[in-house]
């Protein structure tokens, strides 16, 4: 869909809160993003359960994320997930979102190196 994102593998036992979108904090590398993250079944575009998975989408960057060891904190829950009617709407959704997410976290990366 055109956003940066990185899908994110959730090691065994380790619990991740409601399917849901939320907005979040991507630490790659030594650089914190704000990011959007969708948690569980993507109900538009999924077929089954095996689907179910975790992805943020970070705002303001502009790497590669393939293979990239990533650590996520979430921040705020801000919709709960559901199905769209087109693939234009759930774009038009996504970029709300994100929109909403600049406005509370600014848009560019922090950097934690002292």
């Amino acid at each position: 869909m055109g956003f940066p994102t990185a899908n994110i593998q959730v090691p065994e036992g380790i619990q991740v809160p409601a399917d849901g979108v939320y907005e979040g904090l991507v630490l790659v590398d030594d650089t914190v993003w704000p990011a959007a993250v969708n948690v569980g079944l993507p109900p538009t575009y999924a077929d089954d359960a095996a689907s179910a998975h975790l992805e943020a989408n970070l705002i303001g960057y502009a790497g590669d994320l393939y293979g990239a060891s990533v650590s996520l904190a979430f921040t705020r829950w801000l919709r709960p997930s559901r199905v769209f009617d087109s693939l234009d709407e759930l774009i038009a959704t996504v970029e709300g979102n994100i929109d909403d997410i600049r406005h509370h976290l600014g848009e560019q990366g922090v950097s934690i190196r002292d």
